[in-house]
């Protein structure tokens, strides 16, 4: 216990500061130091960006309901209100990050973890094009055998793709587990890899 002022506050739990600390450092640091190294692995998403972003955002809300209410001082309420808005961009720039580099976490955990082979035919209902000089290709895919919709990122340092438009039929292939699915082999259907660096 410490005493501030005329209230004696408790120290927080150890169980809060783990999983405070665990949820930054492996939904917001390490998906961004991944960054250089990958840009972005390519993880298998069942659910667009948005959905992502509103899952993301309920995690951000978790764990800053539980640093307000392990804090013995509401450091927030003493800022101006130019401090607090920056706080909050800072938070919601955050939780976008993790929506969009979740893939780096996941799909680390798919290569780490024992699993099968996996392969599949899938058709590209959307490609995106991002960074200069196409640093990643955003796909948005129907898998041909069971007709789900799926989202997938390319990135320029691990797959050297050309062109990926609207109608082309892939092969993807990769490693599947209680993860998820992380792709390391792309080509067009009936035609040559599209290869890896």
């Amino acid at each position: 216990m410490k005493e501030i002022g005329q209230r004696a506050i408790q120290e927080p739990p150890k169980w809060a500061k783990i999983v405070v600390s665990t949820y930054i450092a492996l939904f917001w640091i390490l998906p961004i130091c991944m960054v250089p190294l990958f840009n972005i692995l390519p993880y298998v998403h069942s659910y667009p960006l948005s959905v992502r972003f509103l899952a993301s955002a309920m995690g951000s809300a978790g764990i800053m309901s539980i640093m307000l209410a392990l804090s013995p001082v509401n450091h927030l309420s003493a800022l101006p209100t130019s401090g607090k808005a920056k706080a909050f961009l800072g938070l919601l720039m955050f939780t976008f990050l993790a929506a969009a580099l979740c893939a780096n976490v996941f799909g680390a955990a798919v290569k780490l973890l024992p699993g099968d082979a996996y392969q599949t035919t899938a058709q590209v209902l959307d490609a995106s094009y991002r960074g200069v000089r196409y640093k990643s290709v955003s796909l948005e895919l129907r898998d041909v055998p069971t007709g789900k919709i799926r989202y997938l990122e390319l990135s320029k340092l691990l797959f050297d793709y050309r062109s990926i438009k609207p109608g082309d039929i892939l092969r993807l292939g990769g490693k599947q587990n209680m993860v998820g699915v992380y792709i390391d082999a792309v080509s067009y259907s009936g035609g040559p890899a599209l290869g890896s660096n």
